[in-house]
């Protein structure tokens, strides 16, 4: 129990970063910038967030079948799955609302 909440409160602030990160737009990462296109062509943070984290999740599980074994692909993986879009959507609409760099 207490791993699932230290994993928790670490996927909260690395969902935070990610938030601010693409809100100011200093993408130095190309899975950043992937992240930020698929929000922009979405248009919904919420949707373009699962959408990449989808592909990403897919090509691991394929290649992992490829090889004839999953790794890395553990609670934290899950967690970030199910919690990413929801998070940095809210992020956006409350904390960074008002945040405009671009």
């Amino acid at each position: 129990m207490a791993r699932l909440l230290i994993d928790f409160s670490g996927l909260t602030i690395l969902l935070f970063s990610i938030a601010v990160h693409l809100k100011i737009y200093i993408a130095v990462h190309p899975c950043d910038v992937f992240l930020y296109q698929m929000q922009v062509k979405l248009k919904s943070d919420f949707y373009g967030t699962y959408l990449t984290y989808a592909i990403a999740l897919t090509i691991g599980i394929v290649f992992g079948l490829l090889t004839g074994i999953i790794e890395g692909i553990g609670i934290g993986t899950i967690m970030t799955f199910v919690f990413s879009g929801a998070f940095i959507s809210f992020f956006n609409r409350t904390i960074l609302k008002n945040l405009n760099f671009q």
